[in-house]
């Protein structure tokens, strides 16, 4: 059974670690995964205030050989409250240069906070060319807040080499809801990673 370790260390010298583990035949994989993100540690100086951690997620899930894919994940945010979530993906076009994927989830929040439980549902497609450039759009509903999210966002690889690549992604997004309609927002960012 493969066992992938995973860390990420921030600016502000809080931490992301990860655990996922999978075991599979040729036609489905089982696997499942644990995580903690933005975890800081005590005794740095000033000494950090509130939670120690912005989440802990853990979740399970089957993928099959034709990249249709269900899971079901728990997380908990201090301060917040617990969110579940179950999630699918379907493959709907598979080629040698062209994939083309759609998906949907639906999350129930449990707050702590004096204000009810609500859910989110929301559905999306994404786009690969090769391993070079992707593309997707999502769109999110909350009931109880009348609010809608759209997403939008592409990537383009710029350089890859055995050991290391180099992406460049953009994307926008906003907001609507009866009280007050958002603007796009612009966002982007240079991904390089590093293999050893």
């Amino acid at each position: 059974m493969p066992i992938e370790f995973n860390g990420t260390e921030h600016l502000d010298k809080s931490k992301d670690v990860s655990i996922i583990a999978s075991k599979g035949n040729d036609n489905v994989t089982l696997f499942g995964s644990a995580s903690i993100d933005g975890y800081k540690e005590n005794n740095y100086f000033p000494k950090p205030t509130g939670p120690t951690y912005n989440s802990i997620t853990g979740s399970v899930g089957v993928i099959n050989e034709t990249g249709h894919s269900a899971s079901v994940t728990a997380r908990h945010i201090p301060n917040f409250g617990n969110q579940v979530t179950a999630a699918t993906n379907l493959n709907v076009l598979k080629t040698d240069n062209h994939k083309v994927d759609v998906n949907a989830f639906t999350t129930k929040n449990f707050t702590s906070a004096p204000i009810p439980n609500f859910s989110t549902h929301g559905a999306g497609v994404n786009y690969q060319y090769k391993d070079v450039a992707q593309a997707a759009a999502s769109v999110a509903h909350t009931p109880l807040a009348q609010r809608t999210d759209y997403a939008i966002s592409t990537g383009l690889k710029l350089h890859e080499t055995p050991a290391s690549s180099l992406s460049v992604n953009v994307g926008a997004s906003k907001f609507d809801s009866p009280f007050t309609k958002g603007n796009w927002q612009p966002n982007g960012f240079l991904q390089f990673q590093k293999r050893f």
